[in-house]
């Protein structure tokens, strides 16, 4: 994953109805956080942003 990345994606927001979605990756920090922003459909804006946190794993 880079900033400058473009995924292109396939939804069904509404009544199973598919719409194309893009966004673009505009911030990384490796293995803390990214951004993800809309470029295509279906929302009016999306941005949003994932925080990645190391957590115990049980067994």
């Amino acid at each position: 994953m880079y900033a400058g990345m473009i995924i292109g994606y396939k939804v069904r927001p509404i009544l199973g109805i598919p719409m194309t979605w893009v966004t673009e990756i505009t911030k990384v920090s490796d293995l803390h956080y990214f951004v993800d922003e809309q470029r295509m459909e279906p929302y009016a804006m999306w941005h949003h942003e994932h925080f990645i946190e190391k957590t115990a794993v049980e067994c």
